[in-house]
């Protein structure tokens, strides 16, 4: 009986080694060679990552955003309200065309350090090389706020 139990153990073991060595190489063949980008493709958001990456301001100085990659601050009166992620799908050739931003924030609120909602973003976008946020404060006012970059 202990030469049955020992026998079904190394045929579990057995299973358990070539399920862990079958998902390797499935994970090497479906994902690693199909998914991952490859020789000649293309990051189609390239070239307005190129023309977005740098610091911004609004005309009055209030709000200023800074842009690396799909990485975004946006400041108001020098006050993070929102450091995360951003994505957007551009295609074309045509950076001057607009192309909405989308951030990871619940509801797009902006949020002061202290949890306190100042207001929320309708929409974001660049055209014509500036970038607009169509923002609605908590007290219910809204402004388009636009940016311009600023010399690097």
């Amino acid at each position: 009986m202990k030469n049955c139990g020992r026998m079904v153990l190394f045929i579990v073991m057995l299973a358990l080694l070539s399920g862990i060595l079958n998902g390797c190489i499935l994970k090497k063949e479906i994902v690693d060679n199909h998914i991952l980008d490859g020789d000649g493709m293309i990051n189609t958001n390239a070239l307005l990552m190129d023309v977005l990456a740098g610091d911004w301001a609004s005309a009055d100085g209030r709000w200023s955003a800074a842009i690396e990659g799909y990485e975004l601050e946006l400041m108001l009166d020098g006050e993070s309200l929102y450091d995360g992620s951003m994505y957007f799908s551009f295609h074309g050739d045509d950076t001057n065309v607009k192309t909405e931003l989308f951030i990871y924030a619940f509801e797009n609120k902006l949020i002061k350090s202290a949890m306190e909602v100042v207001g929320t973003i309708k929409q974001f976008y660049t055209e014509n090389g500036i970038l607009y946020m169509e923002v609605t404060y908590a007290n219910g006012d809204a402004e388009t706020v636009v940016f311009e970059k600023s010399a690097q």
